[in-house]
């Protein structure tokens, strides 16, 4: 049986394409973006209290006690067991602080 050549060729440039771009799904072109499905979650930096205090130029004590159950206006963050991270670039954590931004009084 011959091998035909345009199949070997397509197996060749797919193989070469998931070598040179592993993030890939299979046939998924790298100049295409990939369609994503409900399931498909937005990933965003998770950053410590320390870090989100120095980019917003705050102390890291005032961030910490703003995720306390005791605040009244909670920054957006996530408990991993005793640890406190925050979601940077996310829409809620964006959403709080444009909210705070306008409340002059």
């Amino acid at each position: 049986m011959a091998a035909n050549p345009q199949t070997n060729q397509a197996n060749s440039l797919s193989v070469q394409q998931t070598a040179a771009h592993p993030h890939l799904a299979p046939n998924q072109s790298p100049t295409k973006p990939r369609e994503h499905s409900e399931n498909d979650s937005q990933h965003f930096e998770l950053i410590d209290a320390p870090e989100l205090a120095a980019r917003w130029h705050l102390p890291a004590s005032w961030i910490r006690e703003q995720t306390r159950s005791r605040s009244t206006d909670p920054i957006p963050h996530l408990r991993l067991g005793r640890y406190v991270r925050f979601e940077w670039g996310s829409p809620e954590l964006t959403a709080w602080l444009a909210k705070r931004r306008h409340r002059r009084s």
